[in-house]
């Protein structure tokens, strides 16, 4: 795994994994811009899946809005327990 950096107009991280990323904790600088919208689009040209792990509500939406889909999948240390998590995946299109 390795941390993508982010662009200025972000707070979270991205974190890479073979042919996919996780995004974590992410929060715009400036809200209602598009901002993720647009980099979400700039990472579905480059993986294959992107998962965002325990979203907020607005996360949520935002997320459903861009394709992406609710399930629960299990967190192995620290964590050992299911959470929810927004998957897209180009092989479930």
């Amino acid at each position: 795994m390795k941390m993508i950096e982010l662009s200025q107009e972000f707070e979270g991280y991205i974190t890479e994994q073979e042919d996919g990323v996780w995004i974590s904790a992410i929060k715009s600088k400036n809200i209602g811009q598009g901002k993720f919208s647009k980099l979400v689009k700039e990472l579905k040209d480059k993986y294959q899946w992107i998962k965002i792990p325990t979203p907020s509500d607005m996360m949520i939406e935002i997320a459903e809005h861009l394709g992406f889909v609710r399930k629960e999948e299990w967190f192995g240390e620290p964590f050992n327990e299911v959470g929810i998590v927004m998957v897209w995946s180009r092989s479930e299109k």
